[in-house]
């Protein structure tokens, strides 16, 4: 504090600050002294003639310091009981009112005297915090940098500015048409108390409407409670003020609100504009809230309101450096992370959150440095006691628990710093940590070469049970990662620097995005005995178990097992073989190996889940018809060093760790040679669908598509194969259907949709003789006459491989890709509905659109349309898309588009694991909605087959470039559509893992 007390004084550095400094010491002596000194200077007084030539070489510090102590002076009165509450006001000040938009000073000046009755505002459409200051003069202060759009002031004297505050970027994905989106921050503090103001404006129209609107909005809170927690805020109180724009979305009901409501905040007040869309949170169990006033608008289009609020004295910063009973101590209530609604009780007990630990109290306060010393579930969202429980064991059934921790050094303060270094133990690569006596609770775990997708082999101590993890395989979540090798979270976080070093917690089932690692602290299921108090006291920490002696290993042949990526299970074998998952790598141990700069010498499968093989297979041929594999990967350079390969005629002996390694034995390194095609793979078996053929009778009846009274289920892939080199509408259908569907059939596919219309019937004879139906499009470009469908459909509707005709594609995006208006494409795509059906009445007519938002009327308006298709990306989850269409329409439903692509754009590289985890994912989803199980989806198609290399507009279509056409955001996991990058195989038709993500998806029994 007393260095930025300094640099408002001193615009630039000079010597006398830093002997001030060494001199006086102490921050508020040297602040004081500083004032004293400035005061005291005949250029320092404010009433000074600084154009004087002793003046002139001089800093001019003298007022900046002197209205500082001033400040101080007064705030120090403020720092009593019974002063009076904050007056908190949120406006959406509009941004016609600035210079910048055609305002004037005059509008600003009505403005600023609304503003000026605030002890603190949040505003929205700010443009210029400069010109809003200046038109508020002395009445109230500007937090820097928060402007443009959410711009915070504070009235000085009253409201204390604590020196932090910013703005950031709600991200493509958030924004919409009118304007990129916002939030900024101002830590302030008020009766010597600090706390928090985020301000915030949502999107509106375009991209944001319907639940896709509702999506951008969770996501802009996701990302201000993200920022809460780097900024170190998340144990203090907070206020936001927003224009949410809620009113699209039923208003309290948005999703972003809800997100909010969720997660700690509740409504403080509400604006009367449209009908409430600008809202006052504030943080649970921090604030009493009282009055609330409403405005007139003035000069702009909403109404100003105000909220009376007063810091509560059970506040967590109230809360003492300890807290206790006298048997129990701990740290202030504000350092528990994940305390449910705010709820604190007597002795060191709090309701706390169960999902992020398991359910498991000794979990939950090791998390913290604590040691659990009762558990229970309480009665009603308080600190009354339902049913006491062991601290190990799961609290079941229920969002949150009673937990009692104690501080292991309750006359001193707990250290929250990680380790800054990471730890070169070599006893961590053999057998189980065992507990050290630390003081804290002791955490199990196994050795870290048990762990997977440790980054770098980063890892912070045998006792600490924390390494760095990579984030992409487990969805960013740390609760994942332990999970997949047997064990349970205890704590989560992000690093400073590829070290220990904590940057901020997180809980572990929270992820922790934009970035490729994080801190995970993973605990053994098999715990010890906990220290719970019994009669007596409580029990002895159990004596420390001596380490195992070392195992040496060589790192000759191969990394640790720390940086294999995918072990399954933590299965390790001798010889540089491990039990891995097959789906990532289409079950090739070749691509498994090269993954992480090895080469594959070995390949099998496992007879249950350990090192006996059952039978091996050459490094490039897929292991099929299961999850995991055995693969044997050696570094190139250890030709001739290491031993051979296990014999695939004999059982490898489990091991936990390479077990030292004999002589040297030569050894083939296998020439790293592009990989070869999948060897044809069996799908999952499927239920017993209608294929194509002749005289079937298709209809449409209820949310099912039928052929010949048999429900049908698409597992599809979008189909459009333009060949290197060239551009749209350049489709080579007949040149790459046979090895194309080949490719198809293997992964399960049943359905390919197009973007033009096939009309050679070779094509057509091909993917029917492989049961692979057609969604033929017959009509995308606005540009085009309502008659031109006719010769189309009447090529090839007798064709049993037809299941039905498409018309448009996401069309209320791009109005037909001819300029014409929404109305106007309404109107023209139903003239083209209705003229397919004067030429075909057999089979059905499905539409394109894109998202949701305006469905439900388009839907109404468009009445020979059969069956809607949506494209859709929301990441690798379509969150309540089925439930949401459920209500707009009563005709069947399929998704026209979803999937990821290849290319992540956050690091420039390609992430065939992103994908693939995606693609499986929302695949899944489908199929718990399919029509056959009585839901409402009749299948979908993943975008797409193959990559088009045509799509970026500043590159060649000979190129392989990694900007798309595209705009915004929405696939997983970097939002960004990269657009020559979607194939589940790339345009030599290589196979991606996705693809085998696909296949491993089977389609759903009819019921």
């Amino acid at each position: 504090v007393s260095l930025s007390w300094f640099e408002v004084a001193f615009t630039e550095p000079i010597d006398m600050k830093t002997q001030m400094m060494r001199c006086l010491g102490g921050a508020l002596v040297a602040a004081s002294a500083a004032t004293a000194f400035a005061a005291a200077t005949p250029c320092g007084r404010s009433d000074a003639d600084t154009s004087a030539p002793s003046c002139a070489s001089l800093p001019r510090m003298a007022p900046a310091l002197l209205q500082r102590r001033s400040e101080m002076q007064q705030s120090s009165s403020l720092q009593v009981e019974g002063a009076s509450p904050l007056t908190v006001l949120s406006w959406n000040v509009l941004y016609t009112n600035f210079d910048c938009c055609g305002g004037s000073a005059n509008k600003r000046e009505q403005l600023a005297n609304v503003i000026a009755e605030a002890d603190v505002a949040g505003l929205q459409e700010c443009m210029s915090e400069d010109e809003l200051q200046t038109a508020l003069g002395e009445r109230m202060s500007k937090a820097p940098n928060t402007d443009m759009f959410n711009c915070v002031f504070y009235k000085s004297g009253r409201v204390g500015f604590e020196g932090v505050s910013g703005r950031q970027y709600l991200g493509d994905d958030a924004r919409d048409d009118y304007s990129e989106r916002y939030f900024s921050w101002a830590k302030l503090s008020f009766e010597g108390r600090p706390f928090w103001v985020f301000s915030t404006n949502w999107c509106l129209d375009g991209p944001c409407v319907g639940s896709a609107g509702g999506l951008r909005h969770r996501l802009s809170a996701e990302r201000m409670l993200e920022k809460r927690r780097e900024l170190g805020a998340a144990g203090l109180p907070m206020i936001i003020t927003a224009d949410a724009n809620s009113h699209a979305f039923n208003h309290d009901m948005d999703d972003g609100v809800q997100f909010l409501l969720a997660n700690g905040f509740e409504i403080a007040g509400k604006g009367p504009f449209a009908g409430g869309t600008d809202y006052i949170f504030v943080s649970k169990g921090d604030w009493s809230i009282g009055e609330q006033s409403v405005g007139p608008p003035g000069p702009a289009l909403h109404q100003p309101f105000t909220v009376q609020l007063s810091l509560q004295e059970s506040s967590p910063m109230r809360a003492s450096p300890e807290v206790g009973d006298g048997r129990t101590s701990c740290e202030g209530f504000d350092r528990w992370p994940d305390i449910d609604g705010g709820v604190t009780c007597d002795s060191c007990t709090a309701l706390v959150k169960t999902k992020p630990y398991g359910g498991l109290c000794d979990a939950y306060c090791a998390s913290f440095g604590h040691v659990c010393m009762a558990a229970a579930e309480e009665m009603n969202e308080d600190c009354e006691v339902k049913s006491s429980h062991q601290c190990d064991e799961e609290i079941q059934g229920t969002s949150d628990m009673l937990c009692t921790c104690s501080s292991p050094h309750s006359s001193e303060p707990l250290s929250t710093t990680a380790p800054t270094e990471p730890h070169t133990d070599p006893m961590e690569n053999s057998g189980t940590h065992a507990p050290v006596d630390t003081g804290n609770e002791p955490l199990t775990c196994q050795a870290y070469s048990q762990w997977p997708s440790i980054d770098g082999g980063v890892t912070c101590g045998a006792s600490s049970c924390r390494a760095l993890v990579l984030t992409e395989p487990y969805g960013n979540r740390c609760d994942k990662y332990c999970e997949s090798f047997g064990h349970v979270c205890v704590a989560a976080a992000e690093e400073m620097n590829e070290d220990c070093e904590v940057m901020f917690h997180a809980p572990c089932d929270v992820e922790i995005v934009g970035t490729s690692d994080m801190l995970c602290t993973c605990r053994s299921r098999e715990v010890l005995q906990p220290t719970t108090p019994g009669p007596e006291g409580p029990a002895p920490t159990p004596a420390p178990t001596p380490e195992p002696t070392p195992v040496e290993t060589t790192l000759d042949c191969c990394e640790p097992y720390g940086m294999w990526p995918e072990v399954d299970g933590g299965v390790t074998c001798d010889a540089c073989t491990a039990l891995v998952l097959t789906a990532p790598y289409g079950g090739r141990c070749d691509k498994y190996c090269e993954s992480f700069g090895h080469v594959c010498v070995a390949a099998g499968e496992e007879m249950n889940e350990d090192c006996m093989v059952k039978y091996s297979e050459e490094c490039d041929v897929a292991i099929q018809d299961t999850s995991d594999m055995l693969c044997s990967c050696r570094l190139p350079s250890s030709a001739g060093t290491c031993p051979a390969a296990p014999d695939p005629t004999l059982a490898p002996t489990p091991a936990q760790t390479p077990a030292p390694m004999p002589a040297p034995t030569p050894a083939l390194t296998p020439a790293l040679t592009p990989a070869p095609t999948l060897a044809p793979t069996p799908a999952p078996s499927l239920a017993p669908l209608p294929l194509p053929g002749t005289s079937r009778k298709i209809e449409v009846l209820a949310r099912q598509v039928l052929v010949d009274g048999m429900p049908v289920h698409l597992k599809g892939v979008a189909w459009n194969p333009v060949n290197k080199g060239d551009i749209q509408p350049s489709d080579d259908f007949n040149g790459n259907v046979e090895r194309d569907a080949d490719i198809m059939a293997r992964a399960g596919i049943n359905a390919v949709r197009t973007y033009e219309a096939i009309t050679d019937r070779a094509v057509l004879d091909a993917l029917w003789a492989r049961g692979i139906w057609v969604l033929n499009m017959v009509y995308v470009s606005g540009g085009s006459n309502t008659s031109s469908v006719i010769s189309k459909v009447n090529a090839v509707k007798d064709h049993p491989s037809i299941l039905m005709w498409t018309i448009g594609n996401e069309w209320n995006y791009n109005g037909l890709y001819y300029g014409l208006s929404f109305q106007e494409s309404v109107s023209r795509l139903q003239e083209v509905a209705a003229v397919i059906k004067q030429q075909d009445t057999v089979h059905p007519v499905a539409c394109i659109y894109g998202e949701l938002g305006g469905l439900q009327d388009v839907a109404a308006r468009i009445t020979d349309v059969d069956v809607w298709g949506v494209n859709v990306y929301r990441g690798k989850s379509f969150g309540d898309l089925f439930d949401v269409y459920a209500g707009l329409t009563s005709k069947p439903m399929f998704l026209g588009e979803y999937g990821a692509d290849a290319w992540d754009a956050r690091f420039n590289r390609e992430n065939l694991v992103a994908q693939a985890e995606a693609v499986g994912n929302l695949t899944e989803e489908i199929m718990e909605h399919s029509s056959l199980t009585g839901g409402i989806c009749i299948g979908g198609f993943v975008f797409e087959f193959e990559d088009e290399w045509w799509k970026d507009g500043k590159g060649s279509p000979s190129m392989h470039d990694t900007d798309g056409i595209a705009p915004g955001g929405g696939p997983y996991p970097d939002m960004t559509f990269n657009e020559e990058w979607w194939g589940l195989v790339d345009i030599d038709r290589n196979e991606r893992p996705a693809l085998e993500a696909l296949r491993l998806v089977g389609v759903p029994t009819a019921a």
